[in-house]
């Protein structure tokens, strides 16, 4: 059986309210180490009574992960219309102010990534 050694790279357009593509974002799954990395260069130190604990940062959790998973982009830009470069600052800005199209393509790579898990699956009992 043939398996990828690379990471797939995903092609995931964003569509306007007619239906019509206005932009395009390539973007990877993660794997699980680099999951593990990022989750565990995401806490907080806190003191309490002379203690210290680790706390999770949910938010410094999701950039990261944004940022490692959304490669390139084309189509968005800023007001003036000049084109956005795809760096961590600008993904952390779209993130801020456009929620939610982000995580359509956080969700669109992780629905394409269980596709191939499924595909593996069924070619694996045949």
């Amino acid at each position: 059986m043939k398996l990828k050694t690379e990471k797939p790279i995903f092609s995931i357009p964003i569509l306007d309210k007619e239906g019509k593509q206005i932009a395009i974002v390539k973007a990877c799954p993660l794997s699980p180490k680099e999951l593990n990395e990022i989750i565990l260069n995401c806490k907080n130190i806190v003191w309490e009574r002379n203690q210290r604990f680790e706390e999770p940062n949910f938010y410094e959790y999701k950039i990261r992960k944004i940022d490692k998973t959304i490669l390139s982009w084309e189509g968005f830009e800023d007001e003036n219309g000049k084109p956005l470069k795809c760096d961590f600052e600008n993904k952390e800005k779209i993130f801020a102010l456009y929620p939610n199209i982000i995580e359509y393509v956080l969700d669109k790579v992780e629905e394409l990534k269980l596709e191939i898990e499924k595909k593996v699956e069924i070619e694996t009992k045949n």
